[in-house]
C-alpha cells in the first residue's frame, strides 16, 4: 500500500479559513465500522496550499492532511476549497 510523507511542521504558516467537519464519514473496511473524521476547508487562494501540506488547528493541535488537489473556485485565485482527513500517531 502506498503511504503519503507528510512535510516536517516545524516550517510553516498561518491561514485563516472555514472548516467544518459535520461529524466525519462512516467507513466499513474488512467488516469493521469505523468513522473517519474529515473535514472541509474554505480560505483565501494561496498557490502554496498543496496536497503535500498539513492544516494544524491552533485551538486544539489536531493535525488534518490535505486530500486531493485543492480546488480554485472559478479560476479567479480569490478562493480556494479542499478536503481534509485527520491523522494521528501510532502503531
Amino acid at each position: 500500500m502506498r503511504q503519503k510523507v507528510l512535510p516536517d511542521l516545524k516550517d510553516g504558516f498561518k491561514i485563516f479559513a472555514s472548516f467544518k467537519t459535520y461529524g466525519g464519514t462512516d467507513t466499513v473496511v474488512d467488516g469493521v465500522y469505523s468513522v473517519v473524521d474529515t473535514g472541509n476547508v474554505e480560505t483565501w487562494f494561496r498557490p502554496d496550499i498543496t496536497s503535500d501540506c498539513v492544516i494544524v488547528l491552533a485551538a486544539t493541535e489536531a493535525k488534518y492532511q490535505i486530500v486531493g488537489e485543492p480546488e480554485n473556485i472559478n479560476m479567479r485565485n480569490q478562493f480556494l476549497t479542499f478536503k481534509v482527513e485527520r491523522y494521528k500517531g501510532g502503531a
